[in-house]
């Protein structure tokens, strides 16, 4: 029986001829890309909610979702080539699995958050096209709340600039995130040994840091408009442009909590969670702790994400995000009645537990009682199951932070499902939006010398 050599141990005339194949597969692929995302701007820029009826608008996103699904799976295809490109000019080990990189695990969610949109969507044509010529209220706001297609802005759109701006500044303030020192010096002085106004709380470490080492990461992150957050938490809840939706992480940790890595739950011990619960809820501020997911990815040096220092901590030793696991979270004294809303945090808590599902993971009662106790109603019933039908199994902790009449949910079940898928997409496309591959697009009058602008409001550069 004859094996399979690797591609370091063939004769140098065939490995160069297979890197020849491998780049010519590599321009079909950047060309279906383009070419994807192109008609997904033209199909996009036709779709007008105020001017189409129910059923021809929810027709036409539902194409859109297919181009999107189509564009993430040519965009894993083209990453798995440049994978096996690196591992023929040695640039990357053998050990190193594409399948286990971020990439890969990022585009396999894409895919799957299009798919589910692309459902969504052509339930809701099914039911408009049943209705008739028929439009309701309820109808017409449906369609404006979540935009199946949201042009990026300019690079020189100076509003969106200043709203990304100023949504870390409100932050910063209404959450007291600020080194309360930097209210004692002198603003006529123009310099300090120590500027305080530049260090920020670090709530994994309690203690100040340089802003700069800091990323803002909305927990919401669905591109709609105000009334989404009404339709899904009710009135009681602030919008998700309001500095109760943002958090302030360490850089290094900011994107694995926003692709599926960690999560901040009520800090609730595992041994007795119900009599723990029920004294959280009595707790006034509430404490958090982190739960961190076993994601086996890998860096292209083929270490595992997880076994890796990403973080040095006040007595200077190293830790793994695995040891994030149960870690208590330390807010400030000062900021605890305008910390991350609690809502918010849920959500984003449901979104990881999305992604767990689609990749196969386990999903039953014993994963979730742990994770997020029954402490709150953030959301209705029936958006909830939804979720619920979705993941293929009936978590009652889950279920019971579901209750009766909250928010309007425009008359759709579907809300919070398509919320959560939307917030994967965008997610993922932060963290990938220095790849041009799968980044937003830009606009004509950018050039090259712009990819470091701080353009992405979540990143501190």
């Amino acid at each position: 029986m004859s094996s399979s050599k690797h591609p370091s141990t063939l004769p140098r005339s065939k490995r160069a001829r297979i890197l020849t194949a491998l780049l010519k597969r590599q321009e079909s692929l950047t060309a279906w890309v383009w070419d994807t995302r192109r008609r997904m701007k033209k199909l996009g820029e036709e779709l007008n909610y105020e001017n189409m009826s129910s059923a021809e608008y929810w027709e036409k996103a539902t194409e859109y979702a297919v181009l999107g699904r189509d564009l993430s799976l040519y965009q894993l295809q083209r990453a798995g080539l440049d994978h096996r490109i690196a591992l023929k000019r040695k640039e990357i080990g053998p050990g190193v699995k594409f399948l286990r990189t971020d990439k890969a695990r990022l585009f396999n969610e894409s895919m799957m958050a299009w798919g589910l949109k692309g459902k969504i969507y052509e339930r809701r044509a099914a039911a408009a096209a049943a209705a008739g010529a028929v439009e309701t209220e309820e109808s017409s706001i449906l369609k404006s709340f979540i935009p199946v297609y949201t042009p990026p802005p300019p690079r020189s759109d100076a509003e969106a600039a200043f709203a990304a701006y100023n949504f870390r500044i409100d932050t910063i303030e209404d959450q007291g995130l600020q080194d309360p020192r930097a209210k004692m010096q002198d603003p006529r002085a123009r310099w300090y040994r120590v500027r305080y106004e530049d260090f920020m709380w670090d709530i994994f470490q309690a203690r100040y840091n340089m802003e700069c080492s800091f990323a803002l990461v909305p927990l919401f992150a669905a591109q709609n408009n105000g009334e989404v957050d009404t339709a899904l938490f009710g009135t009681t809840t602030t919008t998700s442009s309001s500095s109760n939706n943002g958090i302030l992480l360490p850089v290094s940790i900011a994107r694995q909590f926003d692709t599926g890595m960690l999560a901040v739950v009520p800090d609730i011990s595992d041994a007795n969670p119900a009599d723990d619960a029920a004294k959280w809820m009595c707790t006034t501020p509430r404490e958090y702790k982190v739960k961190s997911y076993d994601i086996e990815t890998q860096h292209e040096s083929g270490c595992k994400i997880v076994d890796l220092c990403a973080l040095r901590w006040a007595d200077q030793s190293n830790r793994s995000y695995r040891e994030l696991d149960g870690w208590k979270l330390t807010f400030p004294s000062c900021g605890s009645r305008n910390r991350s809303g609690e809502c918010y945090l849920f959500f984003h808590y449901c979104v990881q537990v999305l992604r767990r599902a689609w990749k196969g993971l386990p999903a039953g009662e014993e994963m979730f009682v742990s994770d997020w106790g029954a402490v709150g109603k953030y959301v209705d019933r029936e958006q909830m199951r939804a979720v619920i039908d979705e993941l293929g199994c009936e978590p009652e902790s889950l279920m019971s932070c579901a209750g009766e009449g909250i928010g309007s949910g425009a008359g759709d079940r579907y809300v919070l499902l398509e919320a959560l898928a939307e917030h994967v997409i965008v997610s993922n496309q932060r963290y990938m939006s220095r790849d041009e591959l799968y980044g937003d697009e830009e606009d004509e009058g950018s050039s090259d010398e712009d990819d470091d602008d701080g353009y992405y409001p979540w990143i501190s550069e």
